[in-house]
């Protein structure tokens, strides 16, 4: 798995503790900056009681998230898992906040890690297209 939205995470000697490191630049369609309370409010959004998402139960073992600094997310588990940083790859990380979350017809303006760069060459052929 090659990470787009994090430059490193680090994991405690027991695998309870998980630092990420975000990356400088990355943003969303509305051209705001990518910020560790993003990531924070859209794993909290697939974890809450009242979720309804399909992944809810594969990020269970989520029991709380500090963001120190706007680059840093520390997620604390309540028990190992091999398959954490997997699971995360499948949450779509959307702006903190309410408007700013949603375009015009109000879908979520998401940067997943999955699809960011499959876009990135799609974008890239439509211009080499439009450009000649």
């Amino acid at each position: 798995m090659t990470p787009l939205l994090a430059k490193s995470y680090d994991t405690s000697s027991d695998g309870l503790t998980y630092t990420f490191t975000l990356r400088k630049g990355v943003q969303f369609h509305s051209g705001a900056e990518l910020t560790s309370a993003d990531v924070k409010s859209s794993i909290e959004r697939v974890t809450a009681e009242d979720s309804q998402s399909s992944r809810k139960s594969s990020l269970a073992v989520v029991e709380s998230i500090e963001t120190p600094d706007d680059e840093t997310v520390v997620v604390h588990l309540s028990q190992r898992s091999i398959s954490f940083v997997y699971n995360l790859s499948y949450v779509w990380i959307v702006p903190a906040g309410g408007d700013e979350a949603q375009d015009r017809g109000g879908r979520h303006r998401a940067v997943h890690a999955r699809h960011l760069e499959a876009r990135l060459v799609d974008h890239a052929r439509a211009l080499r297209r439009l450009l000649g």
